[in-house]
């Protein structure tokens, strides 16, 4: 009898292996939809579609947000979990309040019950995943997804009052929380990022002045927005060894996102450039 309780338990065992092995690629395939690899593609990809303005929305208040959240993390100053060794503030979770605030403004520029139903589980699911691998308690989860959707419905708010004026003020208010915040005694690196996502507010901007026709989108379009990330990369190098002053990151979101979203102004450039030559030959 001892010995048949043994193969049960073995099997039990067995079995919750297998579940928990088989939670954790399920975990790690969400996750991989939050990653700056992931996240270049489907935004280099969006904004080369007939959905350019959602995704360049959804960009747009990912960058803020991510400024945002790092702000109430500071305010909150709830540490992250020991066994991790990384000295910095948990509460909220600033990866679900990323992919919270781009999903989730994808979901809801659109009319498809579907895709907010795909959106949510995706969301619950990326959030499960930060708790299961160690990374954040569902407190630091649950407040950076409802701090994210209260954000959105305030965005889709201002955008009904006045349209033009969101990013402007995105930008004005990133310039102020930048300048003002104080590190602490967490690292100075832990927070540089928020100047690389004001550098990618102001390249959204500036590329606002670049319209483009619809009919320009094409695979060399998506090609020439995704060799933007050269710049992302060269950049947080030049930042590591070169350049160690946070002008340079904001430099570095700047060039990425204005050359992503305008890889039909090169020509025009270069017509230009070429018409300038021209005349100045001519009068020479």
């Amino acid at each position: 009898m001892k010995h048949y309780f043994k193969i049960y338990d073995n099997m039990i065992k067995y079995m919750l292996k297998i579940k928990k092995s088989m939670m954790q690629s399920l975990y790690s395939l969400v996750s991989l939809t939050t990653s700056d690899i992931a996240l270049t593609i489907l935004i280099c990809t969006g904004i080369n579609s007939q959905k350019r303005n959602t995704f360049i929305k959804a960009f747009t208040h990912m960058c803020f947000n991510i400024i945002l959240c790092r702000y109430l993390k500071m305010l909150f100053m709830i540490p992250l979990s020991p066994h991790l060794n990384i000295l910095d503030y948990a509460y909220p979770s600033g990866h679900m309040f990323a992919a919270t605030s781009f999903y989730g403004t994808l979901a809801m520029e659109s009319n498809r019950p579907w895709l907010h139903l795909a959106t949510l589980t995706m969301l619950i699911l990326y959030g499960q995943a930060l708790v299961f691998f160690g990374y954040h308690n569902i407190d630091d989860v649950q407040t950076a997804f409802c701090f994210a959707m209260l954000s959105l419905f305030l965005y889709k708010n201002i955008d009904s009052i006045h349209k033009n004026i969101k990013l402007p003020l995105f930008i004005i208010l990133s310039i102020i929380i930048n300048m003002t915040m104080q590190p602490g005694i967490i690292p100075l690196q832990r927070i540089e990022h928020i100047w690389l996502e004001l550098g990618l507010l102001c390249g959204i901007g500036l590329a606002q002045h670049y319209p483009i026709s619809k009919n320009h989108f094409h695979i060399t379009t998506i090609i020439h927005s995704m060799l933007g990330g050269l710049f992302y990369l060269i950049g947080l190098g030049l930042h590591a060894t070169l350049l160690p002053f946070n002008g340079a990151l904001a430099l570095t979101g700047l060039s990425f996102s204005f050359w992503s979203l305008t890889p039909h102004t090169r020509s025009y450039l270069q017509k230009e450039l070429e018409r300038i030559g021209y005349m100045q030959t001519t009068t020479s």
